[in-house]
């Protein structure tokens, strides 16, 4: 009798770690170094500012709903349109959208990975940022409007063809909003939809609705983007 492997397509693996690597050997620079920079910035300056609450709160906030997102959406720009090797994905048996999406992934891994790199320095040191309640308030604070922005960014990339065009998408809606903020504080349906509620009105009621906007904008985007890579005719030079 022949005897059955013990972890079917284990073989496999090389061929599916393979692009991972590549992914994050590419991404290298827009998820490790700068927003490990960053990271290290605010984290100094919530430890230098131990003393008063308010303004250590201010700073992780600033940094979990209003730099990371731009940084990440910047570097969503780039996630296909800006890698030299796209037509050879385009003909490669991964498909173009599933590339996409491990390498979108891999970008909210790295943030996800700096926020908890943050929340556990402010804890180690003690510093008084009084957090919401609950784990997942703390990451939906930082994650529907890095998911959104990025999705938006990415999009517009692929709908230019260019990394910059779909990095000054991003930044055009973020500081359009951040310049913005009083005018979007001043109704229940425009804080719905404003990206840094959070920082400016944590105890909104408005708070949990807008979560899922942007949640849900990060949704619509990507689907958009899947469907432009359909048509691979369109990235080949």
């Amino acid at each position: 009798m022949k005897k059955m492997a013990v972890w079917p397509g284990i073989g496999q693996w090389p061929q599916m770690v393979g692009p991972w690597r590549y992914d994050l050997r590419t991404m290298r620079g827009e998820t490790l170094w700068l927003p490990g920079l960053l990271t290290l910035l605010c984290a100094t300056l919530a430890l230098l500012n131990r003393a008063e609450p308010e303004s250590a709160r201010t700073v992780v906030m600033v940094y979990l709903e209003v730099l990371l997102p731009a940084l990440t959406a910047w570097a969503a720009s780039s996630l296909l349109v800006g890698d030299p090797t796209l037509e050879l994905h385009l003909t490669a048996p991964r498909r173009p959208g599933r590339t996409l999406l491990e390498r979108y992934a891999l970008l909210l891994g790295a943030a996800a990975a700096w926020t908890l790199a943050m929340l556990v320095w402010t804890r180690a040191w003690k510093i008084p940022i009084a957090p919401p309640a609950g784990w997942l308030r703390w990451a939906l604070i930082w994650a529907a409007p890095t998911a959104g922005l990025s999705a938006l960014a990415g999009w517009a990339a692929l709908t230019s063809r260019s990394p910059t065009v779909g990095a000054m998408a991003a930044t055009l809606l973020w500081s359009a909003q951040l310049v913005s903020r009083g005018w979007f504080m001043a109704t229940p349906a425009r804080r719905t939809v404003f990206l840094f509620l959070s920082f400016i009105a944590p105890g909104s009621p408005q708070w949990p609705l807008n979560r899922a906007f942007w949640l849900a904008l990060a949704v619509v985007f990507l689907a958009l983007s899947l469907r432009l890579l359909r048509d691979e005719e369109r990235y080949v030079v």
